[in-house]
């Protein structure tokens, strides 16, 4: 007997779903025939091709999320402080522990100054009038924005007398500057407060605490293995919330901000102490593949290839799945039946 040797690339090896669960397939194959060789008086039925098997099967399609469990660890960021700039007497004071806060709301009054809490990309450190230009007036400007009290051709690096008389009708002041103590920093468009830490009467200095923010989630990060997992977008199902998972981690504001709301996430230890707190999930394919079940041993497998008979034919199919018996399947045109008796090989 003549041996040929073949040399395979390494991209050829590489184990892909497909493939994973082709092994599968011949795996349940080894058990049969350790079955026989062992000398049991019968094979498994679900292991045991069917000689007489030489008609056709009729086969329904079935929806296939793929899913799998999956741990995840969330990234805490430690409350954020908010804090006065100006000093004087808090003269008026909006503060609730666990109510939400917003950009653009007025949370206090300072020698009965409007205070607003705004959520620009850095705080403002200036005060501003018209005709000034630089990034933090970019910034301010983007926010009105976003609070619908401008338009997109109405922002930029400049402070025009449109932009001006928009940011100062926020802050409940009038006039053509805005002081840079009237609109506090907070880092999100929308957070919870934690807890008060002034009082109405307080004397306040420059860098005074008004209230603490809790803490926020960064990411949801998981380091579970998901090889030979089926490829496509993945959704992942946690606490009655979906949120898409993009190169292992979870970043959706609206999913991560309602972990927090539901209290399965301790907030203690948000600063980096305490022990590594995890969370079990459930991922799996966005959309779902439609497959059909088909018998294991109508299914031949040729050069890392399966197929089926179709009509007589042999018709190529990816295979999903296998469990001992049965295998999910794809085709590319879905058939209404296959042939039980497997093609001798794949074209």
């Amino acid at each position: 007997m003549h041996h040929r040797s073949q040399r395979v690339s390494q991209s050829a090896v590489r184990p892909t779903w497909g493939t994973c669960a082709i092994a599968c397939l011949l795996t349940a194959a080894v058990v049969a025939g350790v079955w026989v060789t062992l000398g049991w008086r019968s094979t498994p039925t679900l292991l045991q091709p069917d000689p007489t098997a030489t008609g056709t099967l009729e086969v329904s399609s079935s929806d296939f999320t793929d899913p799998r469990e999956v741990t995840f660890t969330p990234t805490l960021e430690a409350g954020f402080s908010v804090k006065t700039v100006a000093a004087g007497v808090l003269t008026g004071f909006t503060c609730t522990p666990g109510a939400e806060v917003s950009s653009g709301e007025r949370i206090a009054t300072i020698d009965n100054r409007p205070v607003v809490v705004l959520a620009t990309a850095s705080p403002l450190w200036r005060d501003l009038w018209i005709g000034t230009k630089g990034p933090d007036v970019e910034d301010l400007t983007g926010e009105l924005v976003r609070l619908g009290r401008l338009s997109d051709d109405q922002a930029g690096r400049e402070l025009t007398r449109t932009a001006m008389k928009a940011a100062v009708e926020l802050t409940g002041r009038g006039g053509e500057a805005l002081t840079y103590g009237d609109a506090l920093f907070i880092p999100s468009p929308t957070a919870r407060v934690g807890s008060c830490e002034a009082r109405v009467g307080d004397t306040l200095t420059a860098g005074t605490a008004l209230l603490t923010l809790t803490p926020t989630i960064e990411d949801l990060h998981t380091t579970t293995d998901l090889t030979g997992s089926v490829p496509g977008e993945r959704l992942v199902h946690l606490a009655g919330q979906s949120a898409p998972l993009v190169q292992g981690r979870v970043t959706d504001p609206a999913f991560l901000q309602g972990l927090l709301d539901t209290g399965i996430i301790p907030v203690t230890g948000a600063d980096g102490s305490g022990d590594p707190f995890t969370l079990p999930a459930t991922v799996e394919l966005s959309v779902p593949l439609e497959v059909l079940s088909v018998p294991a041993a109508s299914i031949t497998v040729h050069d890392s290839t399966a197929c089926v008979g179709v009509d007589g034919e042999a018709t190529e199919v990816q295979v999903v799945s296998s469990t001992l018996g049965r295998t999910l399947v794809t085709f590319t045109d879905p058939p209404a039946r296959i042939d039980l008796t497997p093609p001798p090989r794949c074209r």
